[in-house]
Order: structure tokens, then sequence, then C-alpha cells
């Protein structure tokens, strides 16, 4: 079905190559958002492999895909296949001050994506972020 599938904006003048990016990094988010295939994610980041590097200020706490797919409890390929993409998401926390490994704390993700999140940044099993009243690290939030 996608394989054959138009491009998603024409990109003859910058306006449409501004606006096709916009499209393609919202459509990432949202594919995410609403659990999309672990292959459409993919042809989404072929199209737009810079897509995993923008926050979604407008809807989603500027989190980043990979705080999302995290959240979301997406698929341990998908989530690897993001921070592959943009490894140093690990790192930057959303508008709450949430890292990728505090949602994996909170959402029992895969043992493998916990891995991998604290073999990319290995002081965010530190990192604190506001819960309440409270700053809490991965280890409090997942107690």
């Amino acid at each position: 079905m996608y394989a054959n599938a138009s491009p998603p904006c024409n990109v003859t003048t910058t306006h449409n190559i501004k606006q096709c990016y916009f499209l393609i990094r919202i459509r990432l988010h949202l594919a995410i958002e609403k659990n999309a295939a672990p292959e459409v994610v993919q042809a989404l980041l072929a199209a737009h492999p810079e897509g995993t590097k923008e926050p979604d200020e407008w809807l989603m706490k500027n989190m980043l895909p990979l705080h999302l797919a995290i959240k979301k409890n997406a698929a341990p390929e998908m989530v690897m296949a993001l921070l592959a993409s943009h490894p140093e998401g690990a790192k930057e926390p959303d508008d709450e001050g949430s890292l990728p490994l505090h949602f994996a704390a909170e959402n029992d993700a895969a043992p493998e994506v916990v891995q991998a999140l604290l073999a990319a940044y290995p002081e965010g099993a530190r990192a604190r972020r506001f819960l309440g009243r409270t700053r809490k690290t991965p280890a409090k939030v997942a107690w």
C-alpha cells in the first residue's frame, strides 16, 4: 500500500519545501501517537530522518518522537529505530523535564529499550523530572 503511494507533498518551491517538512514531521508524531505499524514509521524516517530531531511543540509538550514512542509503549524495534536515527534524543527532556528514560521507567519498557537509553545517556539514570511537587529519578518513577 505505501510503496506505491505518491509523495506526501510537492517540493517545487521553497514554500512547498517548508510545508512538506512540516507535514512529514507531524506525520511522524501522529503515526507514533496512533500506534502505526513499524513499517509506516520506518517509511517516514526514510523520507525525513531529521524529523526525529524535531519536538512537536504544538501537541505533545515538546516531545521528540522518541519520547512519544516510549510513552505510547511502541514496539521496541520502532523505539530502537528512532534512537538510532537520533541518539542525542536520549538526553533531551520534554517541557516537564522528562527524559525518554523516565517514560521507559514509567511504562515498563522492554529491557532492550532501557539498556539502549542508558547506553546512549548513562547520566539519565540520575536525572530528575518534576512529578507534582517533587523531582524524581527514573528509578523513583518506576517505583
